[in-house]
């Protein structure tokens, strides 16, 4: 279509989607007539199909008509497309041509219909849920329980509670899911009973909901939790018991410390670091042996976090776990502490035969600012690893307290046999006199390595003494 019309003139956009929109109407009524027509071109159902979701993106209640007619279609692919794009449609017309299709013997319908009255959220949503409830598709009970989990009524209990008897386990999930979110008391047998199902998805989810109501029936049945065979259960049962905040649960979770599954360990250890009793720092202590490397990380990284002589003592044992996680963790907590023990183990460390543990170690050094440390730092810029190397160099050039020794170490990396290295140096000399780098530097631009030569560049840039270019004939 030419998109001037014959006088001349632009025709308005609006007009031409106007144009395009009656366009689709008709080739959508066009289809329909001739959809019994075995030589038709609009036999085609995919020329329907596109028709119909064209008309639902339009999103505009003028194309009822045509996409109830499409209800009709004897291709279930286009009565699927018009159930969705009836569903975008705020009219009374399209609500009742949706609440036909959740009655449908197609289940394919039935699901597309339901998920559409989901999504418009209508006042009057409840009694097709309702209805869906009875439906012989355990999808389709489990799309109408998990919308009244989320609605906040007293008609939806009710009926969760009769879907947790819903012999379909994934039904039964989404029941016990949307009674945990309502937190209502009334709940609270439904959820005790479910502590005693075979799934331990629905036992876990059980769990998760009653640690949020705080009654007296709740926290017996919680300590039984603890003895659960599923791991995950005993997971959500210390979680619980935490939001119970109950001194009663506190020897049951500190049990949980030796639990066999290292996450219920290391959720017990979090438990009992973050409640209120002074009960926990032996669990702490006891869990920086613990087998698992996660559950010794959690305890040092809590007992970081307690000012306590005892727990001092603790993380000097547990920085030197074998593990460089642990390890990182607990120099890191002893540090922030300033805590004096720590310097002998350090400089021991910067020799260790794992490279992981000496770059820590280094890193470590120059937190604690400690000078009695710093030659076992300067010493390190011979390490045999170029990744302790680039370590010792960034950590010097970080280093707060002047030492005479920081600008030797250096010029000596400047030297380094690995480029990155060369180049880190280069970079930290920058904070440095030119009169005492320049000589250094200078050479440094004729080096075969080009990332060398920039890093100098950009030194001699800065102190506005990058010397001309020469040419060939001498001249300037």
């Amino acid at each position: 279509m030419n998109s001037r019309s014959e006088m001349g003139h632009p025709i308005p956009m609006r007009f031409k989607a106007l144009t395009n929109w009656f366009t689709l109407i008709i080739a959508l009524a066009t289809s329909f007539v001739g959809a019994n027509q075995e030589n038709s071109p609009e036999a085609d159902p995919h020329v329907r199909l596109v028709a119909v979701c064209r008309l639902g993106n339009l999103l505009d209640p003028t194309a009822l008509p045509a996409l109830l007619k499409a209800m009709k279609d004897q291709d279930l692919n286009v009565r699927q497309m018009a159930v969705r794009a009836l569903g975008t449609l705020r009219d009374p017309a399209a609500t009742q041509a949706l609440l036909e299709s959740v009655k449908d013997t197609n289940v394919t319908l039935r699901l597309e219909a339901l998920r559409a009255i989901v999504a418009r959220q209508d006042p009057g949503m409840i009694p097709v849920l309702r209805g869906a409830l009875k439906d012989e598709d355990p999808m389709m009970r489990r799309i109408a329980v998990n919308e009244l989990g989320t609605i906040r009524d007293a008609q939806t209990r009710p009926m969760l509670l009769d879907a947790f008897h819903d012999p379909h386990l994934k039904v039964r999930q989404a029941a016990v899911n949307g009674l945990a979110r309502l937190q209502d008391p009334e709940a609270i047998p439904t959820l005790i009973q479910a502590l005693k199902d075979p799934s331990p998805i629905i036992r876990r989810k059980a769990v998760n909901g009653l640690g949020g109501l705080h009654d007296p029936r709740v926290l017996p049945v919680l300590l039984q939790s603890l003895d659960d065979v599923e791991g995950d259960v005993r997971r959500a049962a210390v979680h619980a018991l935490g939001r119970a905040n109950d001194p009663q649960a506190i020897p049951a979770l500190r049990r949980a410390g030796n639990d066999p599954d290292d996450r219920v360990r290391q959720a017990a250890a979090y438990i009992l670091d973050h409640g209120e009793t002074p009960l926990e720092l032996p669990v702490l202590l006891k869990a920086l042996k613990d087998k698992s490397r996660s559950v010794r990380q959690a305890a040092v990284s809590m007992l970081s976090d307690l000012n306590d002589p005892e727990t001092l003592t603790a993380l000097f044992e547990g920085y030197n776990d074998s593990d460089i996680g642990v390890y990182q963790r607990g120099v890191n907590g002893l540090a922030h502490l300033n805590y004096p023990r720590v310097l002998p183990g350090l400089i021991q460390s910067v020799r260790d035969p794992n490279p992981a543990v000496r770059r820590a170690a280094i890193y470590m050094i120059r937190r604690v600012n400690n000078p009695q440390a710093f030659p076992a730092l300067f010493s390190a810029v011979n390490d045999p690893a170029p990744g302790v190397r680039w370590s010792v160099i960034f950590e010097v050039s970080r280093l707060i307290d002047p030492d005479p020794q920081i600008f030797p170490t250096l010029l000596k990396a400047v030297e380094d046999s690995n480029d990155q290295n060369r180049v880190l140096a280069i970079q930290s000399l920058e904070k440095f006199p030119y009169d005492l780098t320049v000589q250094t530097i200078t050479p440094l631009l004729q080096d075969p390595n080009l990332s060398v030569q920039a890093a100098a560049r950009a030194i001699l840039h800065t102190w506005d003494r990058l010397p001309l270019p020469v040419k060939k004939n001498g001249g300037p």
